[in-house]
């Protein structure tokens, strides 16, 4: 649901020069917020959701690199993302 979501997100936004990069942004920084209010909420038997929500998070992170630079820097970044995990 969330890539289906992203996708029509990136067709409404496909004619701005960083409309793609600042919508996958905005759902890594939603989807990263909501991780962080269930961990902090410690709910019984939503462990699974607050990851899966922090994984998510960190995809939509990775995806806007390469909407918003270009293929050196976009290399480059996600060797950063590499070493650093």
């Amino acid at each position: 649901m969330p890539l289906v979501g992203f996708t029509l997100q990136a067709l409404l936004v496909q004619n701005d020069e960083f409309g793609q990069a600042f919508s996958a942004l905005g759902i890594s920084a939603l989807y990263i917020i909501l991780a962080r209010w269930l961990w902090n909420k410690q709910i019984e038997g939503m462990r699974l959701l607050t990851e899966s929500f922090l994984a998510l998070g960190v995809i939509f992170g990775s995806i806007a690199i390469p909407f918003a630079l270009d293929g050196n820097w976009t290399a480059a970044a996600w060797a950063l993302e590499v070493r650093w995990y």
